[in-house]
């Protein structure tokens, strides 16, 4: 989903990606740049952002797309990212024992 997402906002925009996972977070930055996405244009962050947000500067994202176990818990933290008027925020939520 984050290479389709990529595609989208290339070549002027910028795709922040987080994990909570060490191993997952360095599998995705070593697959964008294997699939000519640089860090001009994705950065994938080891990050929490249930619990530590986003840490990006307020107000700064167009759309945030949360796919998480639990994503009502990063809702107000995606809330302080979104511009003001025409942002995005999308969850996709998922049956706790399905597994990908």
């Amino acid at each position: 989903m984050s290479h389709a997402m990529l595609r989208t906002v290339a070549p002027n925009g910028h795709l922040h990606t987080f994990d909570f996972h060490e191993q997952r977070v360095k599998t995705a930055h070593d697959e964008f740049i294997a699939h000519g996405f640089d860090e001009t244009l994705v950065t994938a962050r080891l990050r929490d952002v249930c619990t530590d947000g986003f840490g990006v500067d307020s107000a700064t994202a167009d759309a945030v797309f949360l796919d998480l176990p639990s994503p009502w818990l990063a809702i107000p933290f995606a809330a302080q990212c979104l511009k003001p008027g025409n942002s995005s925020l999308r969850t996709l939520f998922r049956n706790p024992s399905t597994t990908l």
